[in-house]
């Protein structure tokens, strides 16, 4: 997600008004780079198929996945490990600073590593989990995505295996321990 954030930057610098295309699990600093830089920021189901579809649609410039896979316009909206070096070293040497500071300028946010349950019947678990989040912005694009002010949640089931992937992001990480102490207690309570 930083790395896609730095990009975001990069393209809507050069190329203002683009649409970005991201998978629904990327971290906010994305939108928010979007935003910024006056793109239009386009969220979409997480997969391969699903961000490719999307970009070429829309026209989009720039699609950004959290498995590390960056599509391209110009590289007829595939994705291209080459290419996604070749951006970052050209960000590099265009900021003069090392990668790492510009990580820690784009690191607004703490998150938890995917993290995968094994569920029987995941449409009926994820309505039971939804139950609990009234008043919360809540959405359904891929999986659940539950929304607050200092924080974002995402279940969705596994496009290639049986499994539910829980995915958070907080504002910092007392926020992070808190939601991920509770929701792991909810998914165990509603799985048994």
């Amino acid at each position: 997600s930083i790395i896609g954030a730095m990009m975001v930057r990069y393209f809507l610098k050069q190329n203002p008004k683009n649409k970005i295309v991201y998978g629904a699990t990327v971290s906010k600093i994305v939108s928010e780079m979007v935003n910024l830089y006056g793109g239009e920021a386009i969220r979409e189901r997480v997969g391969h198929t699903f961000i490719q579809r999307r970009l070429r649609e829309e026209g989009g410039i720039l699609g950004i996945e959290t498995s590390g896979h960056y599509y391209f316009r110009k590289n007829f909206y595939a994705d291209s490990a080459t290419i996604g070096f070749l951006v970052m070293i050209d960000i590099l040497s265009n900021e003069r600073k090392s990668l790492s500071v510009l990580v820690k300028e784009f690191s607004r946010y703490v998150s938890i590593p995917e993290t995968n349950f094994e569920i029987e019947n995941p449409e009926e678990f994820l309505k039971k989990i939804a139950q609990n989040f009234d008043g919360y912005k809540i959405d359904w694009l891929d999986g659940l995505t539950v929304s607050a002010d200092d924080f974002w949640l995402n279940l969705r089931p596994s496009n290639t295996e049986p499994l539910v992937r829980l995915n958070i992001e907080a504002k910092d990480e007392l926020i992070l321990g808190r939601v991920k102490k509770d929701l792991i207690n909810l998914i165990k309570k509603n799985n048994e």
